[in-house]
């Protein structure tokens, strides 16, 4: 996993992500703290991207997947965040490099694979949970047992799936076509994780949302086989930083299931001065932000929503004298004023913690020195290390903290950045990269004296 964070005002942008990255190949984890997940987007104008999630693109890193894109780019500017951003999704869908048919049956293959190993998983646990309880004692009924519980949670998934929205570009046509060409995936994949004696309902739903994986996006999924995507910092044309920030899924039939992620839009301006902005792991931001952990509040409000909703049951079944009628509509009573009560709680939670907490940051971080931003930024992901590593929780945020800092005037600064190599026995990497430049800047040149003598 990965903690990322972006911290804006109307002077700059920066930008920090750790190191680690998670490896799974069928035995424990492997952490390593190496990974870089920071880059410059472009070699001569204002603007950064950072990844998340899956360190790969079609199979591809998405270092390579950068720096391919930042090539082709050279010295083009376009006149928004936004413009960059369509047309970075673009290159990965039009480079043909990157996704060829083999990769995207392998793509389909692996995230049907996936999600289905999720269901399974689920089957099992319900199963052996419902063994106690309904006590079958011959084959036949272990069977109808397995079989209905299967077809529960097949149905349940199903209809999770079917309310998901679809991913840019996409829709119901696209479901349909993606499940004509990959039918035969489909149909090896279900058997080889439900087996091929499926109920036709069962099976039939599970081809339907075979189509809605590859052409849908769904919250609880994105942790499988999914990437965060963040561009950030100053169009021609802007005089404020701005960021989006998209999910990426993969390519299928030649179509890109891609959609905007949390924090997608996040535009500074005259009204709207400062932002912080997490992504991936960021729990300790929130924390410090709105001075409780987001896991602690939620217990919080589910241990108050069970003292709303029981007190006044124990006190109306303990009144004598009062008919079922009347106790029934008491509870109906109370009920409707719990639900109300409730949301006040939780209403004063969000107006206390924003005003307590969340306002005098945004405050700070708003007149803060373009200079101080950096170390705001590095503090932040350094804190979700921290907790990681005193918690007892398996350190998936930690290593070196890549920083950068972006502003209209001064471009892309690195304030931290590693290399896996020392620099004073590497000359040749720095005289290739000072080479590249030097010739984007020539062609870009060219160029403009060529608009200017045909103007």
């Amino acid at each position: 996993m990965t903690a990322e964070i972006a911290i804006m005002n109307r002077e700059a942008v920066a930008l920090a992500a750790d190191s680690a990255i998670t490896i799974s190949q069928g035995g424990a984890p492997r952490i390593y703290a190496t990974a870089n997940k920071l880059f410059a987007l472009s070699r001569h104008h204002p603007v950064g991207i950072m990844v998340y999630g899956n360190a790969s693109f079609m199979e591809v890193p998405w270092e390579t997947v950068i720096k391919l894109y930042r090539a082709r780019l050279g010295g083009t500017a376009h006149a928004t965040i936004q413009d960059y951003t369509d047309d970075f999704v673009e290159f990965l869908q039009s480079e043909t490099a990157l996704a060829p048919s083999k990769s995207q049956d392998q793509f389909v293959r692996r995230v049907l694979d996936a999600v289905f190993t999720v269901m399974v998983r689920q089957i099992q646990r319900e199963f052996t949970s419902k063994l106690p309880e309904e006590t079958p004692t011959t084959p036949e009924e272990f069977q109808q047992l397995l079989q209905r519980v299967k077809s529960d949670v097949i149905g349940e998934h199903y209809r999770r799936w079917r309310a998901a929205r679809f991913s840019e570009d996409m829709d119901a046509a696209s479901a349909n076509e993606l499940r004509r060409q990959y039918r035969l995936t489909i149909k090896d994949t279900k058997e080889a994780n439900f087996g091929a004696d499926l109920e036709t309902t069962a099976s039939r739903q599970l081809t339907l949302l075979a189509g809605w994986v590859l052409s849908k996006h769904d919250d609880r999924y994105t942790s499988i086989g999914g990437s965060g995507v963040v561009i950030a910092g100053f169009g021609e044309e802007q005089l404020f930083p701005s960021l989006r920030a998209v999910r990426v899924a993969g390519i299928a039939g030649g179509k890109l299931n891609y959609g905007w992620a949390d924090g997608a839009s996040t535009d500074i301006g005259t009204e709207e001065g400062e932002a912080i902005v997490p992504f991936a792991q960021g729990e300790m931001v929130r924390s410090f932000m709105e001075g409780i952990e987001p896991g602690f509040r939620k217990e919080l409000e589910n241990g108050v929503k069970q003292i709303l909703e029981k007190y006044p049951t124990i006190i109306i079944n303990s009144l004598r004298e009062t008919s079922d009628e009347e106790r029934k509509r008491l509870k109906a009573v109370a009920a409707s004023a719990a639900s109300e009560m409730l949301e006040v709680f939780k209403d004063s939670l969000d107006a206390t913690g924003y005003t307590r907490y969340v306002e005098p940051v945004i405050s700070t971080i708003a007149s803060m020195p373009k200079s101080e931003l950096p170390a705001v930024a590095e503090a932040l992901v350094n804190l979700q290390s921290f907790k990681r590593r005193v918690s007892g929780e398996q350190e998936t945020v930690g290593g070196p903290i890549d920083v950068m800092l972006i502003s209209k005037g001064d471009g892309l600064i690195w304030i931290q950045r590693k290399h896996y190599f020392d620099a004073n026995l590497n000359p040749q990497y720095f005289q290739a990269a000072n080479s590249a430049v030097a010739d984007d800047t020539v062609g870009v040149e060219r160029t403009l004296e060529g608009n200017n003598s045909h103007g």
